[in-house]
């Protein structure tokens, strides 16, 4: 046989090898028409969602309004990624169904996502994730108990891989906007930092109106647009939350910045530290320690008024 033939020959039977797999991931195809949710228990009947991700096991429990984080209660979750789960939920529908042959490896044993899902009832089903298809890109699907597997798109497994840090929703743990504040102190190490209040004074364009400036220090007046950007850094949005932590670790027993602010309704105390992996903020009253952009923390600590 010469070189020609014998390259067509192995050609051939990757070809047929192929379309052999491709034929026994389909040969039970489920008509799209006949197609019906996998899940059972709907938004309206579920009470618990857990699942383990990563080695991580994460319970999410839900009362048809609000979620919650059965492991850590007081931990912001976001509640757009938790509506996620339930619409995956209700588009877990088989595109294929197929027997297991013995011996074949469909990701089943150390998979991707194991889902639990509760109903108000105490119903419970369980699905396990498996491997991906190389072929078709379908991922392997089995639910507890039963013996067949089915495929579905390898996105319906995305809304359940999360870590618990990706469910985390961004927010201002002390409840305040820029627009809000009408005084900030701050004391920096070694004894340095500032104070600002908003004072209304007389407007000279405009005789017998007042206009809104910044106080600093009771001497020297700011334009509001002077101050914005120490607003905006105060009010910002922090990026993670570590619940019942030891603010210690975080680099805020010896903050970096110790911040007074006051708005028409309240006064709170904010700490900003830098750790070992990055900037933290803690909030008088609150057993939580907070991630901030470093930015946030360079800004207050090296506010100028300029």
């Amino acid at each position: 046989m010469d070189t020609t033939k014998r390259t067509l020959l192995v050609l051939l039977t990757g070809v047929l090898l192929a379309a052999g797999a491709l034929w026994a991931l389909t040969r039970t195809p489920v008509r799209s028409e006949e197609a019906e949710p996998l899940c059972r228990i709907t938004a309206d009947t579920l009470r618990q969602l857990q699942y383990t991700y990563q080695g991580q096991t994460l319970t999410l429990d839900y009362d048809g309004g609000r979620w919650t984080l059965a492991e850590d209660p007081d931990y912001h979750l976001d509640a757009s990624v938790c509506g996620t789960m339930l619409t995956a939920l209700a588009g877990l529908e088989a595109q294929r169904t197929l027997t297991p042959v013995p011996g074949e490896d469909y990701g089943l044993e150390d998979p991707l996502v194991r889902l639990r899902v509760t109903g108000t009832e105490g119903e419970r089903q369980t699905f396990v994730f498996g491997a991906e298809n190389p072929v078709t890109g379908q991922i392997y699907l089995q639910e507890e108990g039963e013996q067949t597997l089915c495929t579905l798109p390898a996105r319906r497994a995305a809304a359940f891989a999360r870590t618990k840090e990706e469910l985390f929703a961004p927010f201002q743990p002390a409840g305040i906007t820029a627009s809000d504040i009408e005084a900030v102190e701050c004391t920096l190490p070694g004894g340095g930092g500032y104070r600002l209040r908003k004072v209304q004074t007389p407007d000279p364009d405009q005789p017998g109106s007042y206009r809104t400036v910044w106080q600093w220090d009771d001497r020297q007046m700011l334009d509001p647009d002077q101050v914005q950007s120490l607003l905006s850094a105060v009010s910002s949005y922090v990026t993670s939350q570590h619940t019942g932590a030891d603010p210690a670790a975080y680099g805020l027993e010896t903050p970096a910045a110790l911040l007074r602010v006051e708005t028409g309704e309240k006064s709170c105390v904010l700490r900003y530290g830098q750790g070992e992996d990055g900037c933290y903020l803690s909030l008088s009253g609150d057993g939580s320690v907070y991630g901030v952009d470093l930015s946030v923390l360079e800004t207050i600590t090296g506010w100028t008024g300029e």
